[in-house]
């Protein structure tokens, strides 16, 4: 665990972020890929965020895919940047929210556990042989919360260029 602050830190590699603006079925949320540098790198941030001290956010730079081979065919739409933010002490553990903000900036705001799943979920991506998804509570994956699963869930592809 880094003992170094969170504005210190820097994105290493390359991470992407986007989302399909006209659903296609199958895609909904948003979507990410990162090469393994960008894995470890954030998974630093993410130690450097949990040994914080209270509230702490890190703009995070993003960049669109060279080639795209998830839903090919299909119009796609990159995050301009990733802000990720833990609200230390201030959000439930398993706290989730995913939201879009002005200039095309994708906020992830994550309580204690669920930011530990998203650091093993970089951690893993490299590794994996297929794609997975986190968001909001494995209930909401159902009705009556299917709509917001939909909206905050993100996905992790090995399948991106």
């Amino acid at each position: 665990m880094s003992d170094r602050p969170v504005y210190e830190w820097e994105l290493e590699g390359s991470l992407h972020v986007w989302h399909y603006p006209e659903r296609v079925k199958g895609m909904e949320g948003w979507h990410l890929n990162a090469d393994e540098p960008a894995c470890r790198s954030m998974a630093d941030l993410v130690d450097r965020m949990l040994a914080s001290e209270g509230e702490v956010q890190r703009h995070i730079p993003v960049s669109a895919p060279g080639r795209m081979r998830v839903a090919p065919g299909h119009r796609w739409e990159p995050a301009t940047k990733l802000l990720l933010r833990f609200p230390n002490g201030e959000a439930e553990d398993d706290h989730w929210h995913l939201e879009l903000r002005e200039g095309n900036v994708l906020a992830l705001t994550l309580g204690a556990a669920k930011l530990r799943q998203f650091k093993e979920s970089l951690l893993s991506l490299p590794h994996w042989k297929d794609d997975y998804a986190l968001g909001p509570d494995v209930e909401l994956r159902r009705a009556p919360g299917r709509e917001r699963w939909r909206r905050e869930c993100l996905w992790f592809w090995t399948k991106v260029e």
